[in-house]
């Protein structure tokens, strides 16, 4: 019988019935045999004890190891068991270097994402089970394919409106060549086989007609000038109906009795009204062998408002050159009438008189003719930054929605809460009171250094200090001890804390900044619902780890979004906050989007995105090209908000800002909103537009005048007010009046 193969408990009974039997029999008999007993007692009891603190310090540790890299693969990687071996060691040793293998096949796959590489990397996932963070790659690289190829649809739309723009820009002076040029780059930018331009001939008021201009790809016999009734034919009916008309599946001969594009038989026909200011000025009719695309179809009506424009711009120089002709030919009759009353003064006084009236009734005539052309150029300008602007918010608003129901972003936010709360509980007092000094003295160096210069009153730290011990920790890792220099915090992927939450933060943070540096954000956060606190942010300013319902953010405009949808019990709600200056940007304008995110129907935490205004002042300024856009040396076009602050920087202070500076210092401004200004190199928020135009604006009118703008000058101005949900904003076209009269000032000059 060996002690090796019993239990514990049948060992000791053992033990005891031997030294029973010894004791009962004579001492000297046994001695020799109690001895041995005794030393076999004491083996077998150290056998028992290094069993039991073997069997609890070595096997059950490895056991549990075992069993969660197990769990690790089967939730995350693989999605399913696989038991190789009963032997723990030998199990974990299989299971790491799986983990290691799927780990580097994921890591892999993220990288191919931040390169732009969507098609080629599926074949990296295939070859792996489907885990929940494979699952959830995989859905958010359909998104980002499907973002790419929305992207590449405006970049088209984008694109084109910009070549058809310089088209007409460039040829501007001849009819024939700008209806040429624009008809033959829009057909061969959509495919298209034929294609007619018909403009509208409005000479005879009781005979209205519409004439084809330009054709293309016609049999040369079909050259002929053609005039088409309105409500004659389809041409006539897109006139009449002022609508596109789109057709497929055309009958044989259909185009040649109601559209006049000739014999052959296309499989689609599309017109498409050209419309400036709600005057309809002509119809292009397009015929391709192909189906037309809803985006072609939505670039075609876009460009048909830009060759509309440029329509009407061509008759009005048309009509200019008549009258220019009919002043030349008055001019030389006067001139001839001045020569033959030289011999009777009185004759000759009268001659002068009328001669100065007519060219005082010309020059009224010019200058009417000349300020209506200016106000149709600011207004087609501000309906084209009115429709971009108004766009751009709506595709932030669905942009956020859609991000906040990636299953990523729903396993991020996860993630980040459950190793967020209780981060600091476990740090040592002394570390702890370490890392805070750090934080302090990164506050009074850096953030109030830079914050208290746009302050009226200087802050302290206390004014901004936390004692939670996950938000010193947070903010002493990522920001304070983060090793990149300050307004560039986000290219640390990860702490060295060896904490959960920096391993988290090393898979997701690459990813979440990918995306806001691929569409311009300021920056974005994921916050828990229940407690307000910052558990994530890309940019890491000081607002990072706080708490949005209980710290010194949550009366900003910031804190009040977010409280607003995290209150909300509707599912996909969106709110939008208006700029304000946010003291963690430095005191620089501020405006924040946010949504829920939802884990089916549970609602775990709020996304928000930090509106990027580089984006909207590149809208309204045409990237600082004004004079390309149509607007002269003193034109622009901007924002302004219901508490008559502008919202989009003035032309002014981007291209003179010392000259803006001291204009402002001549209108005895406030010199604290001055130098603001002159710090923060910016006019939103600081600049008052409390104009005649922007009132009228506010109130809803859409007109155009001429009024003093903000800088106390006269301008011809175009307004009319915005529709972005959740702000209240108005968008005015400006032009400078003497600029507007320099025309009529050199013309009057030259005839002196």
């Amino acid at each position: 019988m060996k002690l090796n193969n019993m239990s514990p408990r049948r060992q000791v009974i053992w033990i005891l019935v031997c030294f029973f039997v010894i004791t009962s029999a004579p001492l000297f008999f046994f001695l020799p045999l109690f001895v041995a007993l005794i030393f076999v007692v004491i083996y077998s009891l150290l056998f028992i004890g290094f069993y039991q603190y073997f069997q609890r310090t070595t096997f059950v540790p490895l056991k549990q190891i075992s069993q969660n890299l197990q769990l690790l693969l089967h939730q995350y990687i693989s999605g399913k068991d696989e038991i190789v071996s009963a032997d723990e060691i030998i199990q974990i040793s299989h299971d790491v270097e799986k983990l290691e293998h799927n780990l580097h096949k994921t890591t892999t796959f993220i990288a191919e994402i931040g390169n732009g590489n969507l098609q080629d990397n599926a074949r990296i996932m295939a070859e792996q089970d489907a885990g929940e963070m494979n699952k959830a790659l995989m859905q958010m690289r359909k998104q980002l394919i499907e973002l790419a190829e929305e992207e590449r649809k405006r970049n088209w739309i984008t694109s084109g409106l910009a070549q058809a723009g310089e088209i007409l820009r460039n040829d501007s002076h001849s009819a024939e060549q700008v209806y040429q040029h624009i008809l033959t780059f829009i057909i061969k930018y959509l495919n298209a086989n034929q294609g007619g331009l018909f403009v509208v001939n409005d000479k005879d008021e009781k005979n209205i007609m519409l004439e084809l201009v330009m054709c293309y790809a016609y049999e040369r016999r079909k050259y002929q000038t053609k005039q088409i009734h309105p409500g004659e034919g389809l041409v006539g009916q897109c006139y009449l109906e002022r609508n596109s008309i789109y057709l497929t599946d055309i009958p044989d001969k259909y185009i040649k009795i109601t559209s006049g594009l000739g014999l052959s038989t296309p499989k689609s026909l599309l017109l498409v009204p050209l419309i400036s200011n709600e005057e309809i000025l002509g119809v292009m009719e397009l015929a391709s062998f192909q189906e037309f695309q809803e985006y072609q179809i939505d670039f075609l009506k876009k460009a048909g408002e830009s060759i509309a424009t440029t329509i009407a711009s061509v008759k009005r120089a048309v009509k200019t050159q008549q009258l220019l002709e009919n002043s030349q030919l008055i001019t030389e009759e006067l001139k001839n009438q001045e020569e033959e009353l030289k011999q009777n003064a009185e004759e000759l006084q009268a001659t002068q008189e009328e001669i100065s009236r007519k060219y005082e009734l010309l020059f009224k005539e010019f200058n009417h003719f000349n300020i209506k052309s200016r106000f149709d150029q600011l207004t087609s300008i501000r309906s084209t930054k009115k429709r971009n602007i108004e766009e751009y918010f709506n595709i932030i608003r669905n942009q956020i929605a859609t991000y906040a129901e990636d299953k990523m972003i729903v396993q991020a936010m996860k993630d980040f809460k459950r190793n967020f709360h209780g981060l600091g509980d476990n740090i040592p007092r002394e570390e702890m009171a370490r890392m805070a000094d750090v934080n302090k003295s990164y506050y009074r160096q850096e953030f109030l250094a830079r914050l208290n210069p746009n302050l009226d009153t200087p802050r302290e730290v206390a004014d901004y200090w936390t004692e939670n011990a996950t938000t010193i920790a947070l903010q002493y890792h990522y920001i304070s001890g983060n090793p990149f220099p300050t307004g560039k915090k986000h290219q640390l992927n990860g702490a060295d804390d060896n904490s959960k939450y920096s391993f988290v933060h090393q898979y997701y943070h690459p990813v979440i900044k990918n995306f806001l540096e691929k569409f311009g954000y300021y920056d974005i956060f994921l916050i828990d619902n229940e407690t307000g606190h910052l558990v994530y942010s890309v940019f890491k300013e000081v607002d990072f780890a706080t708490s949005l319902k209980t710290g010194v953010y949550s009366n900003t405009n910031f804190g009040k979004v977010f409280n607003e949808v995290a209150a909300s019990h509707e599912k996909g709600f969106v709110k939008l906050v208006d700029f304000e200056p946010y003291d963690p940007s430095y005191t620089a304008p501020a405006s924040f989007i946010a949504t829920s995110v939802y884990d089916g129907d549970d609602k775990i935490g709020v996304l928000v995105f930090q509106m990027p205004i580089d984006k909207i002042n590149s809208i309204m300024t045409g990237d600082a090209n004004w004079k390309d856009d149509g607007l002269g040396k003193s034109g622009e076009t901007y924002l302004v908000g219901d508490d008559f602050k502008m919202r989009s920087q003035s032309r002014f202070l981007i291209e003179d800002k010392e000259g803006y500076l001291r204009a402002l210092q001549a209108m005895e401004y406030n010199p604290s909103i001055i130098n603001k200004i002159n710090r923060l190199n910016t006019s939103i928020l600081l600049q008052d537009a409390k104009t005649e135009a922007v009132k009228n604006a506010l109130l809803g009118k859409t007109e155009c005048k001429i009024v003093k703008d903000y800088r106390n000058i006269a301008v011809l101005s175009s307004y009319t007010s915005l529709h972005i949900q959740d702000v209240n904003w108005v968008i005015l076209s400006d032009i400078d009046e003497e600029e507007v009269l320099e025309v009529i000032d050199d013309l009057r000059n030259f005839v002196s």
